[in-house]
């Protein structure tokens, strides 16, 4: 596909590692005039980090339902300024806090990454580093999840 053959793109159903190399391969998306439908089957917190580290801007969250399973889809422009942020600072947008449903799914986030963090709390071999990560991560969800009670 040509830049100029569309205002929008799609790419959906993959995980958000995939969704980064497609991204990269594409740099013209990178100018800003081109809206990104991105739906991350999984690695959200990731794709969110590499879109900002590459200047993109997710201008909205939306939260869709199938069966038990719940998906985000970002639309995002690029033309950004380029934000380095840890993984932990990327588990939500703030415009994913105004979507229908956000309360919802941070607390769903927030029981996930908690079992999480119990689990490698009890592991035999400990990785301090992933372990102090994941419990910055859990008190991000904590946190937006109880300001949005």
């Amino acid at each position: 596909m040509q830049p100029e053959e569309c205002d929008t793109v799609s790419i959906a159903g993959m995980g958000g590692q995939t969704i980064a190399e497609i991204l990269a391969a594409a740099p013209w998306c990178e100018q800003g005039q081109h809206l990104l439908l991105l739906q991350p089957m999984t690695m959200v917190y990731e794709l969110r980090q590499w879109l900002w580290a590459h200047g993109y801007a997710i201008e909205r969250e939306t939260l869709c339902r199938e069966d038990r399973r719940q998906y985000v889809v970002l639309s995002v422009r690029g033309g950004a300024e380029k934000k380095n942020l840890p993984l932990w600072q990327c588990v939500f947008s703030p415009v994913l806090l105004q979507a229908d449903g956000a309360k919802d799914y941070l607390q769903a986030l927030l029981i996930r990454e908690e079992r999480a963090l119990e689990g490698m709390q009890q592991a035999n071999e400990i990785d301090h580093a992933r372990l102090d990560m994941q419990r910055r991560l859990v008190m991000e969800i904590k946190q937006a999840w109880e300001g949005l009670q």
